[in-house]
């Protein structure tokens, strides 16, 4: 009964928030979008800052988005409120993160959606105090559609603990969190570390969306998923139709591209440790259920930044990651000098926006 009222506070929320969307034009031909959520920007301090160590990434990321004339959609979990002051927070971030935020406001191709972690920008006397000093004029939605059939949310909508419960919840995490997470971490009931519940929030997101015949984009879980599907049950199924041509094929050439390709998927699969085991033989979501459910990620990973793109017709996940080895021509690695090293955007899985519409 508890897991049915959850589903149907869920829904409820959902409902709510996306009857008060900003509503964004949007030109499937032209438009260009990168969509990035959880960032968690901290005060610099252990246990209360997981962003930054990614704070270059992050940076050289919107660079290159600013660069390639993307609009900026923040959505959600952007600053560490249950942690932190925003007074810190700012101080610590004022010349990196939120300078290069700031390219994209004075542009006009800034848009931002709170979550639950930084709940404060649904009032907009907050807004004011802390964020218009530092970016400038913005404002801050529940929800965001892009036209009529893509909307964009944080994804804690109706959670207990995150949205019905946030106050509470707010105050254990700042109060007693810090002091216990080490100890209690297998006693966690935020959705971005608990598996149990972060696959309650997938379900139900993309069984709101799939009712709705929208494609939800959301963040929240720290879990990318692209076409309803996890990274890792993706790139399996790719791993075992390159398993399939290699043991057909007869050609020397192919025979050495496929076993690299193959275990370069190993080698990915075997990084994302936050996936559940049986992602590798199933969808969470049911047999080929409709690509209505989308996420980002998040920018807290311990080594990157995840995010989706819109580009022109075209839909990715994208990971940007520092990678401190390189190959030369007969593929030995060797480890980079380090003024060498730089992010990577690194594509996980692509799509033609058009197509996977006209399937939901």
């Amino acid at each position: 009964m508890a897991n049915k009222s959850e589903k149907q506070y869920t829904f409820k929320s959902l409902d709510k928030d996306s009857a008060n969307a900003l509503k964004v034009p949007f030109d499937i031909k032209q438009d260009k979008i990168i969509i990035i959520s959880d960032v968690h920007k901290g005060d610099r301090q252990k246990g209360s800052d997981d962003f930054e160590r990614n704070e270059t990434i992050y940076c050289c990321a919107l660079d290159y988005y600013f660069k390639n004339n993307f609009k900026l959609v923040l959505a959600g979990d952007i600053e560490e409120g249950w942690e932190c002051d925003y007074e810190k927070i700012i101080n610590c971030y004022r010349d990196t993160a939120f300078k290069m935020e700031k390219k994209f406001v004075e542009r006009g191709n800034y848009y931002r959606i709170y979550g639950n972690h930084d709940n404060d920008w649904s009032e907009k006397e907050m807004v004011d105090k802390y964020l218009k000093p530092i970016l400038g004029e913005i404002s801050v939605h529940p929800s965001l559609f892009l036209g009529e059939r893509i909307i964009i949310v944080h994804g804690h909508q109706g959670d207990l603990h995150s949205d019905r419960g946030a106050k509470l919840s707010r105050c254990i995490v700042r109060y007693c969190w810090k002091m216990f997470q080490n100890v209690f971490k297998c006693m966690n009931n935020r959705a971005a570390e608990n598996n149990r519940i972060r696959s309650k929030r997938d379900r139900y997101l993309f069984e709101w969306a799939k009712t709705k015949r929208l494609l939800l984009i959301a963040g929240h879980t720290h879990r990318g998923m692209f076409e309803s599907y996890s990274k890792t049950f993706q790139l399996t199924h790719k791993k075992k139709e390159l398993e399939d041509k290699l043991s057909k094929t007869t050609d020397p050439a192919e025979k050495l591209l496929l076993k690299v390709a193959i275990q370069k998927i190993e080698k990915i699969i075997k990084e994302s440790k936050e996936e559940f085991t049986k992602d590798k033989k199933i969808s969470r979501l049911g047999t080929s259920p409709p690509p209505c459910y989308f996420n980002d990620g998040c920018c807290v990973h311990t080594n990157g930044i995840t995010g989706i793109e819109i580009d022109q017709g075209k839909i990715r996940l994208v990971k940007w990651e520092i990678s401190d080895t390189t190959c030369n021509e007969r593929g030995d690695s060797k480890i980079r000098p380090a003024n060498l090293i730089s992010p990577e955007r690194k594509i996980y899985q692509s799509g033609d926006l058009k197509e996977i519409l006209s399937k939901i």
